[in-house]
């Protein structure tokens, strides 16, 4: 009862006596004592109450602290505390197990100590930005780790900081707060994409796009020099030969042996890339001031780069000797593009391919860009490009010229293949065919008319009256007989197109280089066990008839046009072609008369005893369509004879 209503209870009972009266205040105070007491009782246990609470609150508190650093410690990101001068005051320890020491190895030491040298500038550009603007910043620093601080051996990791400035009431920066996150992965994994970007995968050397990207990046700074740069076109004469031959891994086995070469005999300021296929570029910088020492250093390292690459190669356990052409552009001070300087090196690269095959070839695989020659390259380096659209764009065809016996019967034709847009437009076979033969594209110009062949064997096959019986010759050249595949390509197209082995003729021409008589021996005898014959073309034109027929399994020979040309004029060739006719009847060898143009000259060797002959006196090359039509009416003629 509080103390207003005692008062009132009193005045309203203090209206008796005086022994009243003081009864009244007696028990008035003992009740007041009593409520006193309740509440003083009441508040102790009130506070008594607060206290248990606030000693809970302080357990729980502690609790949370210690979870809150447990928390600050082992967090998978690193927390560090800068001063104003960039001291470490405080750092959790997942940020020191980070760089690999002791937390209290780090409090005061300045966190530059522990970044790489590379990353310095991009902290000290970040630190001072949050203490400029105050604001939170971000940005990206390489670790280094305990036993690397102070050098730049190895890499701890690459760390993501974000820094948070701490003020204190007055707005004043007191101290800054970092947040770094381990990004090693994601930036390595970066890495790796920008390397397979801009490097080759196979060989590691830098890819095409980086290549031209530091060539751009290297002329701009030899124009502004009076040192010559130098530009090395490697190509690999004879790897598709190889790829061929052995397979692709074998192929990519070269290829990476050139990458290493190439980079063992480079200067750390050189650049030696993969342009494409079996194509390299070394690009040779800071050469001499003088244009004929910058020569001869382009030449010396040329030198090195083939010798090496040119022994000491084994594919199989089996020695395989990498055949190389390399031309050399050099370059100053000027007004040569990047694609100039790569046009001149390629055509001096083509100029040596063409030095070699010379009849007076050295075996100097180098040839240095000179201006003054390079129009007719360049224009034969245009027309293989363009002829290797040709193909891809189906603009190559063939003619078929006739062969007949002494009864004027079609038995079969030569294929002669064409090039042109429109069959109206035709390019002549020797503006183009000694291009194709410069290059690898012959193999697969090659293999499309062996393709062509068969399929239209197999369309006569069928058809009858002078058609089922035919034979097609189809000339190959040295890279198809030099490659160890080349019988398994003939079989597969033989198989895929189901044309009568028995029915194709492959003709060699007598000059053609032949590297290895016994591998040709080889491939010859598993072709002619598959069924086909073999021909040897412009007979007794070159030094290797007689050797050619005794060592080559030949079934025919066709004899040149300089010995049939006024056959029945001049004695000598008399006297050849009866020594040709004694000769085959010798080794048992068919003779086919090529170049015949007159009727004199087919009577006369007619009386000579030969029997099959080709030439415009029967029929010049003609397209599929009147070749058809050509033997369609040649035997319906015949048969009308016979009757």
């Amino acid at each position: 009862m509080d103390t207003r209503k005692l008062r009132r209870k009193a005045e309203l009972q203090l209206k008796g006596s005086a022994k009243q009266k003081a009864e009244v205040v007696r028990a008035l105070s003992a009740e007041a004592a009593g409520h006193l007491i309740h509440e003083l009782q009441t508040h102790q246990i009130e506070l008594e109450l607060q206290n248990e609470a606030l000693r809970l609150s302080q357990e729980e508190l502690a609790i949370a602290r210690d979870d809150l650093m447990k928390l600050y410690d082992f967090a998978p990101v690193g927390y560090i505390t800068l001063d104003l001068k960039n001291t470490i005051v405080k750092s959790n320890i997942c940020f020191a197990n980070m760089l690999g020491m002791p937390r209290g190895g780090m409090i005061n030491s300045r966190l530059e100590s522990f970044v790489h040298s590379d990353s310095q500038d991009a902290l000290y550009f970040g630190i001072k930005a949050v203490k400029s603007q105050l604001e939170h910043q971000t940005t990206e620093v390489c670790f280094v780790g305990s036993d690397n601080v102070g050098t730049d051996n190895r890499v701890s990791l690459w760390g993501r900081i974000d820094s948070e400035p701490v003020l204190n009431d007055a707005g004043t920066l007191e101290r800054i707060n970092l947040c770094i996150t381990n990004i090693s992965d994601q930036h390595n994994a970066q890495l790796l994409l920008e390397h397979q970007a801009f490097y080759d995968t196979l060989t590691d050397l830098p890819n095409r796009q980086l290549f031209l990207d530091r060539f751009e990046q290297y002329l701009l700074k030899v124009n502004r020099s009076s040192l010559y740069g130098a530009l090395l076109y490697i190509d690999l004469d004879n790897f598709k030969i190889a790829n061929d031959t052995f397979g692709h891994s074998a192929g990519d086995d070269i290829l990476r042996h050139v990458g290493m070469v190439l980079e063992h005999q480079t200067r750390a300021s050189d650049t030696a890339a993969r342009f494409g296929g079996d194509e390299f570029l070394v690009l040779l910088t800071e050469l001499s001031g003088d244009a004929s020492i910058a020569a001869h250093e382009a030449e010396s390292v040329a030198n090195k780069i083939c010798a090496q690459l040119t022994e000491g190669f084994e594919i199989d356990n089996q020695p395989f000797q990498i055949e190389i052409s390399v031309g050399i552009a050099l370059f100053s001070k000027g007004n040569e593009t990047v694609d100039d300087i790569i046009r001149h090196a390629d055509i001096a690269m083509y100029q040596n391919k063409n030095k070699l095959k010379s009849p007076n070839k050295t075996n100097d695989p180098i040839t240095i860009y000179s201006g003054r020659k390079h129009n007719d390259i360049n224009d034969r380096l245009n027309a293989y490009r363009t002829l290797r659209s040709a193909l891809n764009n189906g603009e190559f065809f063939i003619h078929y010229q006739p062969q007949v016996d002494s009864n004027n019967n079609v038995y079969g034709a030569e294929c002669l293949l064409r090039w042109g847009r429109a069959h109206n437009d035709v390019v002549p076979p020797s503006d183009f065919i000694p291009i194709l033969e410069d290059g690898p594209l012959i193999i697969d110009v090659g293999e499309w008319v062996l393709r062509e062949a068969c399929q239209k064997l197999v369309q006569w096959q069928s058809r009858g009256n002078g058609f089922s019986d035919l034979t097609l010759s189809v000339n190959i050249s040295a890279m198809q007989v030099s490659q160890k595949i080349f019988p398994d390509r003939i079989k597969t197209i033989l198989e895929e197109t189901g044309a009568n082995p028995n029915r194709l003729v492959l003709e060699i021409t007598e000059n053609m280089p032949i590297r290895s008589i016994e591998r040709t021996i080889t491939t010859m005898r598993k072709l002619k066990n598959l069924g086909l014959s073999f021909a040897i073309d412009d007979f007794g034109t070159g030094y290797s008839s007689l050797a050619y027929i005794k060592s080559l399994p030949i079934d025919i020979l066709k004899i040149d046009r300089s010995f049939v040309r006024d056959v029945d004029k001049d004695e000598n060739n008399q006297l050849f072609v009866n020594l040709f006719l004694r000769m085959a009847k010798r080794f048992s060898l068919k003779i086919i008369f090529e170049g015949m143009e007159t009727e004199a000259e087919y009577r006369m060797l007619l009386s000579c005893g030969s029997g099959h002959y080709q030439g415009y006196y029967f029929s010049k090359p003609l397209s599929a369509s009147d070749f058809e039509n050509y033997v369609s009416s040649t035997f319906d003629h015949n048969v009308s004879l016979k009757h």
